[in-house]
């Protein structure tokens, strides 16, 4: 008998069988029979099996038995037996088949178990037709998943022949042996576990600074290594990682940040996370400005009288601004206007100072040089105390008055130094008695102009019970001037109303003084005032805006809301717009002192341009002043500025309220 082997070191021969991908390989052992005269001998080689490289189930040994027949003339052996022996820890017995070329000569082959590790094997018809191949069956032998290494001995035993006559003779024998090797470790084939904490994706980061990585990485087979952007990041015991990147001499845009975790097995998890790059802001040097309209320089104020601070203060960094008149904190308006006065300062020469300071304490100062003085020796002018010329006008003791409109008072004032002036006019109506009243909410309005030049429009409430009081600013060089007043909305319906003007004095009052106020009539009912409303109470139409709750936005210039309702007996109302920035995720921000204007027209006549502070976040109001006549009437608000640069910034504007307060 012979058994053919893999080729081992140390070992030579042929290995026939299958490799499956179970825990053990599959080997072939061949055993045959050689028969000379009437004596025979099975003889073995080495043989060899590997067992565990890459499967998780037993190998088997497969033994076959070949039979070659080669006797005298005239003999015959009729039939062959052989206990085949192993070591039951390193194999097992599985199964004997007969080969189908074997049988369809009418060979035979049995097996029966004589004992653990003993076979029986009993080869009958060997003396009929002579096998091509010689291959007359095949046992099976098992390899245990637990098997020893080492040799695992094989031998053949009690090996008979036998004659058709029923002689019998004994075989000599030959061992053999199979070699089991250690099962080699299953491959690791499972990346192992990464998790990055930091940076996030499109995490912002300054060029010339650094970028911190950090997470956690691990491995259940083993040690892990991490590398981020190819550099080895640093472990710990628990699995953390960190890895400090240099952002020095990068360029603005994008950055990946590729962090790999690698195994002993070489198996690896790559994470990448995608980071913005800018160039750090300059550091802010520029200090707040402050634009400041009141008080004048030189101002002359009354003892008692207040003093008027008012002014836009700004900053190019459009953070928090902590501002001071004269020591003692104030809060800004919108658009940074500032509006307080200032009390309680002792006769003499003083200073109104305003401090600014921004976030990062650049301050800004400014002052105005103020004299308060005794009220008798400032002078208020009226025109009992000036020569006055006057076109329509009848004179009624120390007064006068005019059945119509277009009429002129003209008065010839010495401003002295000139500087801020407030012209005063008190009057009433002169009563029609077949019309007594005024329309509800009548103003008497006059044009104003100085020395030819027109300067504002001064409105002096309607009464018929009483004086009241009209006040105009107006600003005016030294020296002498004409001051001319026209009245210009006579009113009159037959039995109802008729607006006749009658003045019963008027004054010009220098900055620093209080104006002298009519007295002698109780204020008019709350009914008869101008009312408040907002934009909710008026019937409001869109043309390209989007509503969002109680709020409208739009994306697109040139597209308008509407508000049309009934201003009552009409009034110079303060027009109050507050809007905050519809965001654009891809382009969040407002260029720096970014502000939505709105053009502004009533029953389709342009009232100008409103400005609406834009603030990156949250909303601010802007305000103008807006006369509007009696009776209903339509406020169209177009927006006129659209400003968009792709990433960058993207104005939208979004209206929170629109409100009209009357003056």
């Amino acid at each position: 008998m012979w058994w053919t082997h893999r080729s081992k070191a140390g070992r030579k021969g042929l290995f026939f069988g299958n490799f499956s991908s179970a825990a053990r390989i599959s080997a072939a052992l061949f055993c045959g029979v050689l028969v000379a005269g009437t004596a025979g001998m099975l003889s073995a080689n080495a043989a060899t099996i590997d067992v565990g490289e890459t499967s998780a189930s037993p190998g088997q040994v497969s033994v076959a038995l070949p039979l070659s027949l080669s006797i005298n003339p005239g003999e015959n052996l009729s039939a062959l037996s052989f206990d085949l022996l192993f070591d039951t820890t390193r194999l097992q017995w599985g199964s004997l088949n007969l080969e189908p070329s074997a049988a369809a000569l009418g060979k035979q082959i049995q097996s029966s178990v004589v004992s653990p590790g003993r076979v029986r094997v009993v080869i009958y018809g060997t003396d009929r037709q002579t096998l091509g191949t010689g291959r007359v069956g095949q046992c099976l032998l098992t390899v245990p998943p637990a098997a020893p290494v080492g040799d695992g001995a094989v031998r053949v035993q009690q090996a008979f022949g036998s004659t058709p006559q029923g002689s019998e003779f004994t075989l000599s024998l030959l061992d053999g042996e199979v070699f089991i090797d250690a099962p080699a470790p299953p491959k690791d084939t499972i990346p192992p576990t990464l998790s990055v904490t930091s940076p996030l994706g499109d995490a912002l980061f300054l060029i010339g600074g650094d970028l911190l990585v950090t997470g956690n990485a691990s491995d259940a087979a083993g040690p892990v290594t991490v590398t981020v952007n190819g550099t080895a990041a640093t472990l710990n015991s628990t699995g953390a990682f960190s890895r400090t990147l240099s952002l020095i001499n990068l360029l603005v845009g994008s950055l990946d940040v590729v962090v790999v975790a690698e195994d002993a097995a070489g198996n690896q998890t790559k994470i990448t996370r995608n980071v913005r790059l800018e160039n750090p802001k300059p550091s802010d040097t520029t200090p707040p400005v402050i634009a400041l309209t009141s008080p004048r320089d030189g101002l002359v104020v009354a003892s008692g009288q207040p003093v008027l601070v008012e002014g836009i203060i700004t900053d190019d960094s459009k953070g928090p601004l902590t501002v001071k008149v004269n020591g003692k904190p104030v809060t800004l308006g919108a658009g940074g206007s500032l509006s307080t006065t200032v009390t309680g300062l002792a006769a003499g020469p003083q200073k109104i100072y305003v401090v600014a300071t921004d976030a990062t304490g650049n301050l800004e100062d400014k002052e105005r040089n103020v004299t308060i003085t005794p009220a008798s020796q400032i002078q208020v002018k009226t025109a009992a105390e000036s020569p006055y010329v006057s076109s329509g006008w009848t004179t009624s003791g120390t007064e006068r008055y005019t059945w119509n409109a277009n009429q002129w008072l003209e008065y010839r004032i010495d401003f002295g130094a000139g500087g801020n002036w407030t012209i005063g006019a008190t009057g009433t109506n002169q009563q029609n008695a077949l019309a007594p009243g005024l329309p509800a909410g009548f103003n008497f309005l006059f044009n104003v102009e100085i020395d030819g030049a027109k300067k504002g429009m001064l409105a002096m409430p309607g009464s018929t019970t009483g004086y009241k009081t009209g006040l105009l600013p107006i600003s005016i060089g030294a020296g002498i001037h004409t001051v001319r007043l026209t009245w210009i909305n006579d009113a009159y319906t037959a039995l109802l109303y008729d607006a006749n003007l009658r003045l019963q004095s008027v004054s010009f009052t220098p900055e620093g003084m209080t104006p002298p106020m009519a007295s002698s009539a109780p204020e008019p009912t709350p009914a008869a005032l101008p009312i408040s409303f907002t934009a909710a109470q008026a019937t409001v139409t869109s043309s390209g805006w989007t509503l969002a709750g109680t709020e409208r936005y739009t994306w697109s210039p040139g597209t308008w809301l509407e508000y049309r309702t009934d201003f009552g007996p009409g009034a110079t109302y303060t027009l109050g717009v507050t809007a905050g920035n519809q965001k654009n995720p891809a382009a969040p921000g407002l260029p720096g002192g970014f502000t939505f204007l709105l053009n502004v027209t009533v029953d389709g006549v342009s009232k100008g341009a409103f400005p609406v502070p834009g603030l990156a976040s949250g909303y601010a109001t802007g305000i103008m002043k807006l006369t509007i006549p009696a009776g209903t009437h339509t406020v169209r608000l177009t927006w006129t500025n659209d400003l968009y640069v792709p990433g960058t910034y993207d104005a939208n504007i979004r209206v929170q309220g629109v409100s009209f307060t009357p003056q």
